[in-house]
């Protein structure tokens, strides 16, 4: 199933230590060719960060196919990058795989790419997965001008771990993991919301929010926005306002 990957608007983002190696293993990755690997936990913010890097890449140089399961099978994969791509697939897996490789293959002479994101990949099958190596060469091993980044919680990893996948772990070139925010880092993201709401925050409440939030990104701006309502008429989000919205939220 294609996504509307670049009209989502990108998430409020700070920069991070994760995010900063993130774009550095996908530039890497876009510049020697293979397969990205970005994992983390639910609500670390990876698919967020992912979007904000395709969304600084030069659309003459780059186009996007954002993609997210159900992708049954390998035909499956096609006929959804390709109708993403504004062509009508062939039917039989081999004849799609060949329309594909005719359409990008003057992209290397055009200095063009086709980057093709995969989210929730840990739910990818076996065979979908072990087909990606034929995304990235043609049957006679030309390598063609196509780059995939997989996003997914760290079960992925383990799925590469696998001996039947090793012919695709070997085509991986980066990976990179979105972990949670520093305690420096949840500060200041609460205090940069705190004062686009015009409103305060004392550093007991952001302290609260860090520990009770495990540091995840997603749980960080949900209690932060449920604080800054709490404490308008207040002024000021304080630990009652926290401990208000933690309850609110349903977090423990």
């Amino acid at each position: 199933m294609a996504a509307a990957f670049e009209a989502l608007a990108t998430d409020n983002l700070l920069p991070s230590r994760s995010r900063d190696a993130l774009d550095r293993h996908l530039t890497d990755t876009l510049d020697v060719g293979g397969i990205a690997i970005v994992t983390g936990e639910a609500g670390a913010g990876k698919t967020a960060a992912v979007r904000a890097f395709v969304r600084s890449l030069d659309p003459r140089g780059y186009l996007t196919v954002a993609l997210v399961p159900p992708l049954s099978n390998p035909r499956a994969l096609l006929r959804a990058i390709l109708s993403a791509l504004g062509e009508t697939p062939e039917w039989a897996t081999p004849d799609a795989l060949s329309q594909l490789s005719r359409l990008v293959m003057p992209w290397h002479e055009q200095g063009r790419r086709l980057l093709i994101v995969i989210d929730e990949a840990q739910d990818l099958p076996g065979t979908v997965l072990l087909f990606l190596r034929s995304l990235l060469q043609t049957p006679l091993g030309d390598r063609l001008p196509v780059r995939v980044v997989l996003i997914g919680t760290p079960s992925l990893t383990a799925k590469l771990r696998v001996q039947a996948m090793e012919p695709v772990a070997q085509r991986v070139t980066s990976h990179s993991q979105i972990l949670g925010f520093t305690r420096e880092e949840t500060r200041a993201y609460l205090e940069r919301e705190a004062r686009t709401a015009n409103v305060g925050i004392t550093p007991e409440a952001c302290e609260l929010i860090f520990q009770r939030s495990r540091a995840i990104p997603r749980v960080v701006a949900t209690v932060g926005r449920l604080s800054q309502r709490l404490a308008q008429d207040d002024g000021e989000i304080r630990p009652e306002h926290v401990l208000a919205a933690l309850e609110e939220a349903e977090i423990r």
